[in-house]
C-alpha cells in the first residue's frame, strides 16, 4: 500500500529549522527532508518510517517547506504557478506519485475543494485532527478522522465513513540519537499561550508567583500589555488609519480593564524564552527533573498531546492534569505525577523538587510505559482499519 503524508508543519518550526540548519536550504529534496525526518518533530515523520520498515511504501512532505518544495519542482521540472506554490507542488506530487491513501494534517485550508480535487486520484483519503476545533464546514473528500480526542469534529461522524481515537507515538530513535542528559533542578513548560489557553496561563503564572524554577519555553499571541495612554494613542490609529473599530476595542479593553488572561500573560512574558523544536526540544525536555504539562481549554477532560509521550520518552517525570482517560494513558503517581485541581499543582511541584529520588522512579516508569504502549507501532495498529478501509 502506499501512503502519501501531507504534513504542513507549523511555520514557527519551519522558520527554526532552516535557522538552525543554514545549509539545508540549498540542498536537494530527499537529503533536506532526511534533516527534516531526522529532527523528529512531532510523531507523523516517525510513524512513516516505522510504516516503510513495515512494508508500507510511504511519501512524507511537509509542503509548506519553500526550501523543500521548491528543490522538488527544480528537480522534477514543474513549474508551479506563483500565486498557490504551496498547494500546485503538493497536487503535484500527489498526482505523480499515485498513492492508494493520502494523510493530510489540521491545515484546514486543505479541507474542502483540495481534499475532494486528490479523491478523484487516490483511493482514500485521512484527516488528523489532534483536538476538537470547531468542525470546517467542508469536510468533502475526506474518508476517515483520527484524532486524539473524541469529541473531534463530534457533530460530523456521520459524514465520514470512519473515525479512530488513537494517540500520538515516540519513536525510540529519538534516544538512539539524544545520548545521555544531566538532569537539573528545575520545571520546564514548552508550548504556546493563546487565548485557548487560558488555565495553563493561570497555571504558569502561580507557579511563577510561587518562586519556583520554572523555564518557560514558546511564544504567545499577545503583545506587551498596553499602558492607558498607549492604549488610547493605538486605539485612536487603528479607528483613523486602519478603520478596525473591534480591534480598537479589543486595545482599549486590554489597557484599561485587562482580564485575568491577560494579566497572567503579562507575567509569563516577562520571563518567557525562545521556543524550542525538533531534537532541541528533547534535549531539553531530557534536562529536566519535571515537564509540566497543561493541555489546551478545548481538550476538556481528556488527555493525549504529544507533549505526555515526549516528556515520558526521555525519562523526565510528567507532572499533569487529572483527566477522565489519563489512567489508561499512565498509572498516576506511579508514572506520571497528576494534579488534580489547580491549587495542587505548586505543592506538588515543591515536593518533587525536593525529592529528586522520587521524580527519578516516576521518570523513569514513565519512560517504560511509553516504550512499551505510545510507539508508532502501537498508533499504527490503531489506525490500520483506516488505512485498509
Amino acid at each position: 500500500m502506499r501512503v502519501f503524508f501531507l504534513w504542513p508543519y507549523p511555520v514557527q518550526y519551519v522558520r527554526d529549522f532552516y535557522r538552525r540548519h543554514p545549509q539545508a536550504a540549498a540542498l536537494g529534496f530527499e537529503a533536506q527532508r532526511r534533516l527534516l525526518l531526522d529532527d523528529h518533530f512531532g510523531w507523523a515523520g516517525d510513524l512513516s518510517r516505522h510504516m516503510a520498515a513495515t512494508g508500507f511504501e510511504t511519501e512524507f512532505v511537509v509542503s509548506n517547506a519553500a526550501p523543500l518544495q521548491a528543490a522538488w519542482a527544480r528537480e522534477q521540472g514543474f513549474a508551479p504557478p506563483a500565486a498557490d506554490a504551496e498547494r500546485a507542488i503538493a497536487l503535484e506530487q500527489i498526482r505523480r506519485w499515485r498513492p492508494d491513501v493520502v494523510w493530510v494534517t489540521s491545515r484546514f485550508d486543505y479541507f474542502g475543494e483540495f481534499t475532494r480535487a486528490i479523491r478523484r486520484c487516490v483511493r482514500r483519503v485521512l484527516a488528523w485532527v489532534g483536538e476538537p476545533w470547531p468542525t470546517p464546514p467542508d469536510l468533502g473528500g475526506i474518508s476517515a478522522l483520527i484524532t486524539e480526542n473524541p469529541a473531534t469534529f463530534r457533530e460530523a461522524h456521520g459524514q465520514l465513513e470512519r473515525v479512530i481515537v488513537t494517540k500520538p507515538g515516540f519513536s525510540p530513535d529519538v534516544l538512539r540519537q539524544l545520548g545521555p542528559a544531566a538532569r537539573r533542578p528545575e520545571v520546564v513548560f514548552v508550548g504556546q499561550i493563546h487565548g485557548v489557553h487560558r488555565r495553563r496561563a493561570a497555571l504558569l503564572a502561580r507557579a511563577l508567583e510561587a518562586g519556583l524554577p520554572l523555564a518557560i519555553h514558546g511564544f504567545t499571541a499577545e503583545d506587551d500589555l498596553p499602558t492607558r495612554r498607549q492604549g488610547a494613542r493605538l486605539a485612536l490609529w487603528q479607528i483613523v488609519r486602519r478603520r478596525a473599530p473591534r480591534a480598537a476595542a479589543h486595545t482599549l479593553r486590554r489597557a484599561w480593564f485587562p482580564s485575568a488572561y491577560d494579566r497572567h500573560v503579562e507575567r509569563i512574558r516577562r520571563v518567557l524564552r525562545p521556543p524550542v523544536f525538533g531534537m532541541e526540544l528533547y534535549r531539553r525536555l531530557a534536562e529536566a527533573r519535571l515537564v509540566l504539562n497543561v493541555h489546551g481549554d478545548i481538550a476538556g477532560r481528556h488527555a493525549g498531546n504529544m507533549r505526555m509521550f515526549e516528556a515520558t520518552g526521555v525519562g523526565s517525570c510528567l507532572v499533569t492534569e487529572q483527566a477522565d482517560n489519563l489512567a489508561s494513558l499512565f498509572e498516576p503517581g506511579r508514572e506520571a505525577a497528576v494534579y488534580r485541581e489547580d491549587h495542587e499543582l505548586v505543592p506538588l511541584l515543591e515536593r518533587l523538587l525536593a525529592a529528586p529520588e522520587e521524580a527519578e522512579r516516576i521518570g523513569r516508569r514513565g519512560q517504560e510505559r511509553t516504550l512499551r504502549d505510545h510507539t508508532p507501532a502501537r498508533m499504527l495498529d490503531d489506525i490500520r482499519p483506516a488505512l485498509e478501509g
